[in-house]
């Protein structure tokens, strides 16, 4: 079995995006995600836009002893595996999420968490940027995402 040092593995990078420029793209796949965690319910909320038309969304209740980062995290391992599904692998796939921690976990080195190793391994096949997208300031696909979280 030949197994790399993380250091050597592709590096995960994300950039601050405010605005939906990306939507526009026919050929984008564009994710939003979200987590939340309300009066002791978990759950969390993904939104595809292809061509800057809404394609499918979903809402996901996780454990109610699962924090706002599993959510978040959990919210864009669903959205890659949907990606995966639709996509043949070379399209771009843009991911946007409101959570600042769950990117600074992907970027690390190492992984604390199984599911940021498990995002970490659908990635390798996929053609994909991160997009920060700041919460609350009336993003659309932001807001849908966090509506059905």
């Amino acid at each position: 079995m030949n197994i790399s040092p993380p250091w050597q593995g592709r590096r995960i990078s994300w950039n601050i995006d405010y605005s939906n420029v990306k939507m526009m793209n026919e050929s984008n796949y564009n994710f939003y995600t979200d987590g939340s965690r309300i009066e002791g319910k978990t759950g969390c909320g993904i939104v595809l836009f292809r061509g800057g038309e809404e394609i499918k969304s979903l809402s996901i209740r996780l454990n109610d002893d699962s924090s706002v980062f599993m959510a978040e995290a959990y919210a864009i391992k669903c959205a890659l595996m949907e990606a995966q599904r639709l996509n043949n692998l070379t399209l771009p796939i843009h991911i946007f999420t409101d959570s600042m921690s769950v990117l600074k976990s992907l970027e690390a080195v190492n992984d604390r968490f199984q599911l940021i190793r498990d995002i970490k391994t659908i990635l390798q096949n996929l053609n994909f940027s991160f997009h920060w997208a700041k919460a609350h300031v009336g993003t659309y696909g932001n807001e849908r995402a966090d509506f059905l979280a």
